[in-house]
Formats: structure tokens, sequence, C-alpha cells
């Protein structure tokens, strides 16, 4: 039913699951969560000096799928990454070296913010991003402090031609008070296209993709959850365009 467009699954490579247990052990929180597609999406910094390239990373997917195969997992799993919002992503955009987009198809692009602060001159990178013919998608904007404060800035980012994906978890009141309640408002003005896990590891950030949808359902009507939980996650996968 759900596509999760947004994990830290692959084992060993940022600060989710270390290993292909605990791989596991999320694929398998996914499964009870009624999830049939994930894509991976491991950070990439591209102010930092180690970069997880295109061979090393479709290595690991493969050697993910094999574990999940052997242990009778019927899960659909694709690549795709969470890149740092900088102004070096333009410099990584050509490179076949790196798989950035997500489904590793060139049409959407995940892009992480900082919690504290905004990127310097957002507006401008998210256009020069488009100008390479990507949709930005910005992930949980509902957890940075700024913008929790001035959501006509994410209004004017949207009608601009980004999308905005909401965590699972800012969707639980009790787990994360502040982001539950931009991302109600943020909901309620009608600016939320997609929600995903973003899980790391079983304790505290794991897929709770039915608690998130059911609330979805109270505070925006069943027929705009289908949209946010089920119809435009598919989309992305598909490549398709989100009207």
């Amino acid at each position: 039913m759900f596509t999760d467009i947004h994990t830290h699954i692959l084992p060993g490579v940022d600060d989710g699951c270390k290993n292909l247990s605990e791989s596991l052990e999320l694929i398998k929180s996914e499964l009870e969560n009624d999830v049939k597609k994930i894509v991976l999406t491991p950070h990439f910094n591209c102010d930092g000096d180690n970069f997880l390239n295109r061979e090393t990373f479709l290595a690991k997917i493969k050697e993910l799928k094999s574990c999940v195969k052997k242990n009778n997992i019927e899960i659909d799993i694709f690549p795709g990454m969470e890149i740092k919002a900088s102004f070096k992503i333009l410099d990584f955009l050509n490179n076949k070296d790196y798989l950035l987009t997500l489904s590793g198809k060139k049409k959407y692009i995940l892009i992480e913010l900082p919690f504290t602060h905004l990127p310097y001159d957002l507006i401008e990178l998210l256009f020069k991003i488009k100008l390479y013919g990507l949709i930005p998608i910005l992930a949980h904007p509902e957890r940075n402090e700024v913008i929790r404060k001035e959501l006509n800035f994410l209004r004017k980012i949207k009608d601009e031609g980004s999308l905005i994906q909401v965590n699972n978890s800012s969707l639980i009141k009790r787990s994360h008070p502040e982001s539950y309640k931009c991302a109600v408002k943020m909901l309620k003005v009608g600016i939320v296209d997609v929600i995903a896990s973003d899980c790391h590891y079983m304790e505290g950030r794991f897929s709770n993709f039915e608690i998130a949808y059911n609330t979805l359902k109270k505070i925006a009507g069943r027929d705009e959850a289908n949209r946010i939980a089920i119809v435009n996650p598919d989309k992305i996968l598909k490549n398709e365009d989100i009207l």
C-alpha cells in the first residue's frame, strides 16, 4: 500500500542501520506498517570528503537485497540519497559516478535541511537545482526552527516548484511536539506533498506509517491523506509528475 521515499536502512553508510541485522528489523517494521516499496536514502554531505559513489552504493544495495531474499521477505528496494542543502551539490549533479536522485531516475531529488537555521540563499539553490531538470523535495522542513516560525517562506518555496516531505514521526504528538504543531499547520494550509518515515533504527526512529496515515485522515480527510501517503510517493517512485 505505502511507498517510503526516505529511509536510512542501508547498513554501515551513515547514522542509520549499523549492520544487516538492524536493516532487516527496520524492513520488517515497514512491512508491518503495510509498506511495500522503500527507497534507500543515505546522507550525502556535499561539504564533506567521504562520498558514497555509485559503484559502492549499488554493491551495498545488492548485498541487502540478497539478505532480504534469503530471509523470504517480499519488499521492493530502490536507490536514492538525502543530500545536504549546499551549493556544492551543483558540482555533483552531472557526475555519473554518483547516484543522487530517487529511484535511480533523474527527476526527483531529496534535499536535507538543517534543524537550527536555513542554508545560505536556499531559494536560489533550489532554483539552480531545477535548472538541471530536477524537482527538489525538501525533507522534514517541520523540524527546522526558522521554518516553524515562517511558514510563508515554505509556501514560497512550494509555489516555485519544490515539493514538501513531512516525517511520519512529526505526526505523532508525543514524540516531537514542536514538529507536530508545525506539521499540523502545514497540512491545514495545504503545503504538504508527501510523508515518509526517515527511519534510522528500531528504537525511536522506525516506520510509523499506519499511525501517521491515521493522523493524516483525522487532520486533512481521507482523500488528502491518500494523496500524501499513497498517491504522491508512488508517483515519485515512478518518475511521474505531481500536480
